[in-house]
């Protein structure tokens, strides 16, 4: 507004050497008058404007603003660190995961104080955790110190690595934090732990021991009923081949035959196997998502 000022009173100057000086006067100091305002609250408007836009989940629009004022109208650190965490975050509630990291990534070094690298760093994890990059979000999280919500995330990538007994040492870590809130969330999260750990209702090896006794079963105990109808039928259909081109004295073809029905079995025995490990840890996600969503959501919380 400074250099505003100072050109107005060069104007009446100016204009005090003419003839016209009157209506000269006049004419540029309406100009300014309307001018001046317009780029006095530029800054501030075009900000405003990015800001609903943000409240309003217009996330992809907002990130335009944000780049349009950092171009602009930023002036200052403050401006841009301000612009930048909007970006981030945009792109983060917009489900932008890798463009939230990539942005967190590139900015870094404006984050140069211990609060703000921590804020970053927050979004950060949690955009490797959406990603299903939760053991990134935990190497991320060291660096982020005395922050409770940091705990509680890494805690929680823990448990979606089904890593139990590293989960229950960062929640017990906060079981006597002076916040209340804190507390109280790593006591039911303690809890959760424990129940994840045992939602283990197939038997990987009896599962397998199934599907060696007969071919498939094992598909169905795990639930997983096309592949279990499909592995029996294709085993009994090679085995079958197999003895019906002995018996008819196609040794080379029979025994060839035999092979390969030898390998399906054996697969079909590993798969069963694998089957029941995917279908528990299916579970235990399932578990996970549905009870730790409102912790995620307490975590986003600035």
């Amino acid at each position: 507004m400074v250099e505003y000022i100072v050109l107005i009173q060069s104007i009446i100057i100016e204009g005090m050497k003419t003839k016209h000086n009157q209506i000269y006067i006049i004419k540029w100091c309406l100009l300014l008058v309307l001018v001046v305002p317009i780029f006095s609250q530029n800054n501030s408007s075009s900000l405003s404007f990015a800001d609903n836009l943000f409240t309003k989940g217009e996330y992809y629009r907002a990130i335009t603003e944000y780049n349009r004022f950092l171009f602009y109208h930023s002036k200052t650190a403050d401006d841009s660190l301000y612009a930048f965490q909007k970006i981030f975050k945009s792109y983060y509630y917009g489900k932008e995961y890798k463009n939230a990291i990539s942005t967190i990534t590139n900015t870094k070094s404006i984050f140069d104080q211990t609060k703000e690298l921590s804020y970053s760093n927050k979004y950060l994890a949690l955009s490797y955790f959406k990603s299903g990059f939760p053991k990134s979000a935990i190497l991320v999280l060291n660096d982020n110190t005395n922050d409770p919500k940091s705990d509680l995330l890494s805690g929680i990538s823990h448990l979606y690595l089904f890593e139990w007994d590293l989960a229950l040492v960062k929640f017990a870590s906060l079981t006597n934090h002076p916040l209340d809130e804190i507390s109280v969330i790593s006591k039911e999260l303690i809890s959760i732990s424990k129940e994840g750990a045992a939602t283990q209702s197939k038997k990987p090896v009896f599962s397998a021991i199934a599907s060696a006794l007969i071919p498939g079963s094992g598909y169905v105990y795990t639930e997983n009923y096309q592949t279990g109808v499909s592995s029996f039928l294709i085993n009994l259909l090679l085995l079958g081949s197999s003895f019906e081109l002995h018996n008819n004295g196609f040794q080379f073809a029979g025994s060839t035959a035999m092979l390969v029905s030898f390998g399906w079995y054996a697969g079909n025995i590993y798969g069963s196997f694998t089957s029941a490990i995917k279908y528990n840890n299916l579970k235990r996600k399932q578990f996970l998502d549905g009870s730790c969503e409102k912790y995620i959501k307490f975590i986003e919380k600035d």
